[in-house]
């Protein structure tokens, strides 16, 4: 098999769909757990850390872990008086509509305290059309109570109905509240923040996770801590960076130019948090005193620096897949999960100083990033986040491409002249610039009368780009993103130093190009799989048709799925054998 057949089938097997809200149509996103997606973001990271070694001439590699005293710990509180948590039965239909009604139009209410049909599954709800989550309006919000009450003729009719209605659930789990404890202690100051979270695990799933989470050394070392579990806290490793920089100034006298990469685990015997990091730098002086640095920055347990292997990349890369056999209360909860961070514009800004000119870098691009990873050349493809920091667009590719971002332009530009004339003395940042417009035309509509039609042309055309037409007159954080974000590009747009003509024509240029070379790419593999694999319509659809392969039964996709099964689950899974003993908690 050739690679571009083997690129070709390294796609999702499970796509979910999701609807586009403005035009209603289809959209296929990755699952990001089947192989695909495992290996897929896994050598996405593993060739940036490899590409900015190949630029940088240190790279070192970092591990904190943390001592039993200080590392971050949570407690599992079962609840045994959730009487007000009522699924939605057959036998009441008519309380549940009336309660949901109630609650939906009490302003007491969040209504992010709403299920989505992806949290209901997790938790093992019972599926309806929509449902609130009764339980944390219980804890958080207390007037359930109330509003049966008044569904009902009498108080005494409604104790009457919770006292004859036992809730009865289709699964063993049971509801559960994820509590973080805040660490105290004399030599180190911490402001950890509690946090809370309704989660659902049967009785036998708790008591193993005790059971394997217990800390280290004697039942008597630590008996505070004993039957706690132990969770990642992200903001430790914030402020070991923080202290980590400002030791190496003071030591050096300047801040060096540092790239870092951190990936967050539990190790797989007891779940036990801890941080592996790769930091990138060129300073011979940050080499000297980087050592004594770490030591000095990270107080919370046992440290370790080494130069970094030639695969380091691979092997920190590996640790996002580690998470195929954990319990989903270290993936689905939001203050739990493992997280992978990287400094800005790592693995590109080695790239961009490369590069001399825009029609250079357009040229590097569509050939893709070449560079040498163990004495064997490698490329690969930027991330299309990068693609658009280097080629700011206003709008999708198409026919009419040159016309609308000009369009966009002219709008953009006139929304800036009206702020200038009504606020001269106000910077002009994104934030600004959305609280201007909401008020202006909010003024424009209360005061004077004005009407959609009679607003200037540029604030028409604005609006209709940033679809805020309905919600303008309400300023909420979804009105502002929406009306920042073309400022935020068009920032980046003035910083080329181009003339909108030319840099118009680049972005054409570079889009037609890559359009013109996939289709290119799709045809010649679609000739070399018909002239070894027969004709069929399965395999015809595959190319133009996007849906979950899985469906598709092909020699072809057979052989990857083979090869590459074994190697995500047994060569980019850390500790195979141990994981091995925790497939129990998957689901």
């Amino acid at each position: 098999m050739s690679d571009k057949i083997r690129n070709f089938f390294n796609r999702c097997e499970h796509p979910r769909v999701i609807k586009n809200k403005y035009t209603g149509e289809p959209v296929y996103v990755e699952c990001g757990v089947c192989p695909h997606c495992l290996i897929s973001r896994s050598d996405a990271k593993r060739n940036l850390c490899d590409y900015e070694k190949w630029n940088r001439k240190y790279c070192y590699f970092v591990t904190l872990t943390y001592n039993s005293q200080y590392v971050p710990k949570m407690a599992l509180v079962p609840i045994t008086d959730y009487e007000f948590d009522y699924p939605i039965g057959k036998n009441w239909p008519c309380v549940k509509t009336q309660l949901h009604m109630r609650l939906m139009l009490d302003p007491r209410v969040k209504k992010t305290e709403m299920f989505s049909q992806e949290t209901r599954m997790r938790a093992r709800r019972p599926v309806g059309d929509s449902l609130i989550n009764m339980f944390t309006c219980k804890v958080n919000i207390p007037y359930i109570d109330e509003h049966l009450k008044a569904i009902f003729d009498s108080c005494a009719a409604a104790v009457e109905f919770r006292k004859n209605y036992k809730p009865t659930y289709q699964s063993p789990a049971r509801p559960y509240i994820l509590r973080t404890i805040p660490r105290i202690s004399k030599l180190q100051k911490f402001n950890d923040v509690q946090r809370e979270e309704l989660v659902w695990l049967s009785p036998e799933k708790v008591e193993i996770l005790k059971k394997k989470s217990k800390c280290e050394g004697n039942d008597n070392a630590f008996p505070q801590f004993k039957g706690l579990l132990k969770y990642v806290n992200y903001r430790d490793y914030q402020l070991f960076a923080k202290r980590f920089r400002k030791y190496l100034f003071t030591k050096i006298g300047s801040y060096e130019k540092i790239s870092s990469y951190v990936v967050s685990e539990y190790s797989p015997r007891t779940f036990r948090p801890h941080f592996h990091i790769l930091f990138f730098f060129d300073s011979d002086e940050v080499s000297k005193n980087i050592r004594q640095a770490v030591y000095q920055s990270w107080k919370l347990g046992r440290v370790d620096t080494q130069l970094a292997r030639d695969s380091a990349g691979s092997y920190v890369s590996g640790y996002l897949n580690s998470v195929v056999s954990l319990p989903s209360i270290f993936t689905d909860v939001s203050f739990t999960k493992n997280k992978s961070r990287f400094s800005k514009l790592f693995g590109y800004e080695s790239f961009r100083k490369t590069v001399e000119t825009p029609e250079q870098a357009i040229e590097r691009l569509s050939q893709r990033i070449q560079f040498v990873r163990n004495g064997k050349p490698c490329e690969f493809t930027p991330s299309v986040s990068y693609i658009s920091r280097l080629l700011p667009r206003f709008v999708p590719y198409s026919s009419n491409f040159s016309v609308e971002t000009r369009t966009i332009l002219r709008a953009i530009r006139g929304v800036l002249q009206l702020f200038r004339r009504n606020e001269p003395f106000k910077k002009e940042t994104p934030t600004n610039l959305s609280e201007f417009i909401h008020c202006y035309i909010v003024t424009l509509y209360e005061k004077y009368g004005y009407c959609y039609s009679t607003l200037p042309e540029c604030l028409r055309v604005f609006l209709a780009y940033t679809r805020t037409e309905k919600e303008i007159h309400f300023f909420t954080d979804s009105l502002k993103n929406k009306l920042s974000r073309p400022f935020y590009i068009y920032k980046r747009f003035c910083s080329c130093g181009l003339s909108d003509d030319y840099f118009i024509s680049l972005c054409d240029e570079y889009m037609s190009r890559q359009r013109s070379q996939s289709l290119s790419n799709q045809l010649s593999i679609q000739q070399e799989m018909f002239e070894r694999e027969e004709y069929s319509d399965d395999l015809l659809s595959l190319f133009y048709i996007n849906k979950p392969q899985k469906k598709v039964n092909n020699r072809c996709f057979q052989e990857w799925k083979d090869k590459n099964y074994y190697e995500v689950h047994y060569i980019r899974v850390k500790h195979k054998n141990l994981n091995d003993e925790n497939n129990v908690f998957l689901e």
